[in-house]
């Protein structure tokens, strides 16, 4: 339905990659992913998905699908 996040996405706070500000941004009123729900998080690092990328995936997932609320 209108207003479900059906997009879920892990960001890590102290990615030495990807700037966490700009993170954000496309995530905010109006950006092309609004409605995606982040998991932001310091327990991974840029490396997530290869470090644990099965439980990452499985948590995205089911946040994405709203089985799994994780505040935002």
């Amino acid at each position: 339905g209108e207003g479900k996040s059906q997009a879920a996405a892990a960001v890590y706070f102290d990615d030495m990659y990807v700037d966490f500000d700009a993170s954000l941004l496309v995530t905010r009123r109006g950006a092309p992913l609004e409605k995606c729900k982040l998991w932001i998080t310091n327990e991974y690092q840029h490396s997530g998905l290869r470090d644990n990328g099965a439980e990452i995936f499985s948590k995205l997932l089911h946040m994405a699908k709203g089985s799994l609320g994780i505040p935002s």
